[in-house]
């Protein structure tokens, strides 16, 4: 897309396209978080999946760790630590098992951190 942009001397103006008054400034941030919360629900039920079928591997590992991450960025911490106790619980790989270990104990301090930091 940037390559394209960059390439066509003519910006394209969406001046002239009309915006359906509900879908305002909140409309559309209220539409993007929905759809975005039911893309990251499809993908713990994926993980959740591999974790209880013994299938995790290095990119599922992956994604759980983005996941965490992005629950984490957006203060979220009861959501990271019950999603990753959730990969745990149902996981018998045991490298799968020591990664999420490390992963929740850095999420346990840095909530606790947060906590006694707002108070």
């Amino acid at each position: 897309l940037e390559n394209y942009m960059s390439s066509n001397s003519r910006q394209p103006s969406l001046a002239h396209v009309p915006v359906p008054p509900e879908l305002d400034a909140d409309g559309i941030e209220a539409a993007v978080e929905g759809e975005m919360q039911n893309q990251v629900s499809g993908l713990q039920s994926d993980l959740l999946a591999k974790a209880r079928s013994g299938t995790m591997d290095e990119v599922g590992m992956g994604y759980v760790s983005e996941l965490l991450r992005f629950f984490k960025d957006r203060k979220q911490y009861d959501e990271a630590i019950e999603f990753g106790e959730a990969i745990l619980n149902n996981s018998k790989q045991p490298t799968v098992r020591k990664e999420l270990q490390g992963l929740l104990a850095v999420l346990f301090a840095e909530q606790a951190a947060v906590t006694s930091g707002s108070e």
